[in-house]
């Protein structure tokens, strides 16, 4: 779980991904302009509230994206990889 202690520096400590995610959907959620996304590894079918009701959840990483597209935002996403395709 958080430590609500560390607010103030908007750091926190998560114990698991569920709270993570959910810290994430509210974030989105809460962008007024635009968003930027770097990751290894993206998968827009993540399910970002737990539990999850229905396969057409609300919640899920692509659907929160196209909310906010359909908002006009900016949307940008950064895939970095250090794997190495050939020599």
């Amino acid at each position: 779980m958080r430590d609500r202690h560390e607010h103030s520096l908007l750091i926190f400590r998560y114990v698991d991904a569920s709270e993570y995610f959910a810290d994430i959907a509210l974030a989105l959620d809460a962008a007024q302009e635009e968003i930027f996304i770097t990751d290894w590894w993206l998968s827009a079918e993540v399910f970002l509230r737990r539990p999850v009701h229905n396969a057409a959840d609300e919640y899920r990483l692509d659907r929160v994206l196209h909310r906010k597209a359909v908002s006009f935002f900016l949307l940008y996403d950064v895939f970095t990889s250090t794997m190495k395709l050939s020599d």
